[in-house]
């Protein structure tokens, strides 16, 4: 596992219905339950903590938006667009424009 706090599918799950059952999608706001699931850790797993993530690898994002689509739950993307867990990509691979770049 990566970061300093392992976690695997287990506790990815107990993690998401725990969000679940504090925030349940029929009566709760979309955007109050996209809040709560980026404070809990689980709107992209692979960011750090504190940024919406759980310093988790990648592919464990799948068992989260397993569990939140099979429960009804909001998305963080709209129809149309890419998968929850394609975007956005990790902060380590967006960079920052360059001065010869950002003069282009």
């Amino acid at each position: 596992m990566t970061g300093p706090y392992p976690i695997d599918a287990d506790g990815l799950r107990a993690r998401t219905r725990a969000l679940l059952d504090a925030h349940p999608p029929a009566t709760t706001d979309r955007t109050d339950f996209l809040r709560a699931r980026f404070d809990a850790g689980l709107a992209w797993v692979h960011y750090p903590v504190g940024l919406g993530g759980l310093d988790a690898p990648r592919a464990l994002q799948t068992v989260v938006d397993a569990e939140l689509a099979a429960a009804g739950a909001p998305t963080t993307t709209r129809a149309g667009s890419a998968s929850a867990s394609a975007w956005p990509p990790p902060p380590s691979s967006r960079t920052a424009p360059t001065r010869s770049s950002a003069a282009s």
